[in-house]
């Protein structure tokens, strides 16, 4: 009896630490999304060209045949904020830094809670209105000083 409770703890811990890590992985990749969109709109033209590039670069030996367009914007920020952080592209927030991100096609998906909790605190702590979609049509825009 006891041996099945023991077991039955340590399969409720495991699990309650899997879901800590898993929710930790999913908040960095919603920041760096977050901090990509905002960073990305700040930079000229031939930056953006240049970012652009470099994700592309970054995904052409991952992919038999990589996307010549994100299918959402959460990839799409997703692997610029990968790009930007090798070009040594600062985020554009205060005190902001890139996460360590390893596969952002996977880290987090459009939609996710994560995104509420990152919105939230920019505008708190930084005054960046943030407004995420990726429906066809649907606003996705930041607005600075709230």
């Amino acid at each position: 009896m006891t041996t099945l409770l023991l077991s039955v703890l340590c399969l409720v811990a495991v699990y309650a630490v899997w879901k800590y890590l898993r929710f930790v992985k999913r908040h960095k990749a919603a920041m760096n999304v977050v901090l990509a969109k905002i960073t990305f709109g700040r930079l000229s033209a031939s930056k953006q060209t240049e970012v652009d590039l470099k994700a592309h670069e970054i995904l052409a030996p991952l992919m038999r045949k990589p996307p010549e367009i994100f299918k959402t914007k959460t990839h799409k920020f997703g692997w610029y904020a990968l790009a930007m952080a090798e070009l040594g592209i600062p985020p554009a927030v205060e005190q902001a830094k890139w996460n360590y991100v390893s596969n952002p096609f996977f880290a987090v998906f459009p939609g996710d809670s994560a995104f509420k909790l990152i919105c939230e605190y920019m505008k708190r702590k930084h005054g960046i209105e943030v407004q995420l979609s990726d429906e066809p049509g649907a606003p996705w825009f930041i607005k600075s000083g709230v």
